[in-house]
């Protein structure tokens, strides 16, 4: 027999059914931010000014010394390299007291890391966005319609000649990829299969906790972000991931204040205020020291 439509469901005892929350929260995900301890660091003592200075010291040359004549003097007339410390960031929020009254979960302590990871990412981007059309040296790859590929065993040989050429030194280089071009590197036989290359001598081996995120490849850290900026396509090409290999003096920043957070409590808003700040400036340090590497986006 049949239940008939008058029986008690989920909809009707709806209000004696309690809600249940985790002690945990789920945070949004983050990008991979790689270039912080890549690049030469400028951490500035002194508080005024808008310009941070980097004298040059020019090569001396080797003369050939005379007979009885006096040695040849040199003075080398210098230059320097500056760097603007033009750029000003925040992020913010203010909690409300009733908020923070009826929350069950430290909200002022999630959105600080958050804000924390704001600055992060932006100071990150900013660094990245130095390489463009005019930065480093040339570039390997293509972004023709047709020849576009991902990244090969050629692009990384031929931007270590590069390098090499222009007298940069080994250490520390690194390589910043777009995570596509993991892929295209874990394909390529010799450097992962055993059978090649040899259990002892696979050329790519995972990171330590010491060396940080990436793998290690002809002694360089490869590192992958989705931080890394498009070549927008011109015509009969493609948009290009603008991948690069550099040495540490290849970019640099002067950091003038790094990150601040304080906390005030605003009485016309019974609120907390949270407000985390950093003031800083990015420019290409040595142009040879990078070579742009062109992948497929």
């Amino acid at each position: 027999m049949a239940l008939g439509t008058n029986q008690q469901t989920l909809t009707t005892g709806d209000k004696f059914i309690p809600e249940l929350w985790g002690s945990e929260v789920r945070l949004a995900l983050e990008a991979n931010l790689v270039t912080a301890n890549k690049i030469r660091r400028f951490n500035i003592p002194a508080k005024k000014g808008d310009t941070f200075h980097v004298p040059d010291v020019s090569n001396l040359v080797a003369s050939t010394k005379v007979a009885n004549t006096q040695v040849t003097l040199q003075s080398p007339t210098e230059t320097e390299f500056t760097i603007a410390i033009d750029t000003h960031i925040e992020s913010s929020f203010l909690t409300e007291d009733v908020l923070a009254l009826q929350a069950s979960y430290d909200l002022r302590q999630l959105y600080t890391q958050k804000a924390g990871y704001a600055l992060a990412k932006k100071f990150d981007f900013d660094v990245l966005a130095l390489i463009t059309g005019t930065s480093g040296q040339g570039s390997v790859g293509s972004a023709v319609s047709g020849s576009a590929s991902d990244i090969t065993d050629t692009f990384i040989r031929d931007s270590m000649e590069t390098l090499d050429v222009a007298d940069v030194p080994d250490d520390p280089r690194f390589v910043i990829l777009y995570p596509s071009q993991k892929n295209a590197l874990l394909g390529i036989s010799k450097y992962v299969e055993a059978q090649i290359v040899g259990e002892s001598r696979q050329k790519v081996t995972p990171a330590t906790p010491a060396m940080g995120p990436g793998i290690e490849l002809y002694g360089m850290r490869f590192v992958f972000t989705t931080q890394v900026p498009t070549r927008v396509a011109g015509g009969g090409e493609v948009d290009t991931k603008r991948n690069f290999m550099a040495h540490k003096d290849g970019l640099a920043c002067a950091v003038q204040q790094d990150t601040r957070t304080q906390s005030n409590y605003i009485a016309e808003y019974l609120g907390w205020l949270t407000t985390s700040d950093m003031v800083y400036g990015c420019k290409v340090y040595r142009a040879n020291h990078i070579v742009q590497i062109l992948t497929l986006v």
